[in-house]
């Protein structure tokens, strides 16, 4: 969708976002896979014992770190992004012109990290507690709401407006995907 829709922007719009991208994407690469591939055995084992108490503290204390540490590489990659830019890109036909264009979409994007890797943790919570229809429903929630949100954003704000959508839809998928996990933990307790 923001590929796509970058496309209706001035030229180069394409190119410049998805630059900005795949900066985030090596850091999500070596972030949230990671995450929570070691942290779904322990939530698996948490539900498998039906230690609720327990998942709720796992949870929480996840949460805390993935915060703790990804907001200040976060704002250092969004300190950083021209220097970054220019220095893995800035070369050839990519000019200074380009990397400042790059920096300014960058330093939205890069915001999404710790959005993207908390709310990649609480999915696999929620799988873990047997709730995947709630991911389906999310996810074409997101998808709907990140387009209207880069038609309204990218008015203004142009290819840096379609990276800042994308950082809100994260950071509500978090939110919504960690307070499921909340209420489905309670309703296990409950029942």
């Amino acid at each position: 969708v923001d590929q796509t829709m970058a496309a209706w922007l001035p030229s180069g719009s394409v190119a410049v976002l998805g630059y900005a991208d795949k900066l985030c994407a090596v850091v999500l690469a070596v972030t949230a896979s990671p995450a929570a591939d070691v942290l779904f055995p322990h939530f698996v084992e948490l539900v498998a014992k039906r230690d609720w108490p327990g998942l709720r503290k796992r949870l929480f204390a996840s949460a805390g770190l993935i915060i703790s540490a990804a907001l200040p590489m976060t704002l250092l990659l969004s300190f950083m992004a021209p220097w970054i830019v220019s220095t893995l890109f800035e070369r050839g036909a990519f000019d200074p012109e380009d990397t400042r264009r790059v920096a300014e979409v960058l330093r939205f994007a890069a915001f999404q990290i710790p959005f993207y890797i908390l709310g990649t943790v609480a999915a696999r919570v929620v799988v873990s507690l047997q709730a995947a229809r709630f991911m389906l429903i999310m996810s074409f929630c997101a998808l709907a709401l990140n387009a209207s949100l880069n038609w309204l954003l990218m008015r203004h704000l142009g290819a840096a407006g379609i990276a800042l959508s994308t950082v809100i839809v994260h950071f509500l998928c978090a939110i919504a995907t960690c307070a499921a996990c909340l209420v489905l933990i309670r309703r296990k307790e409950a029942a």
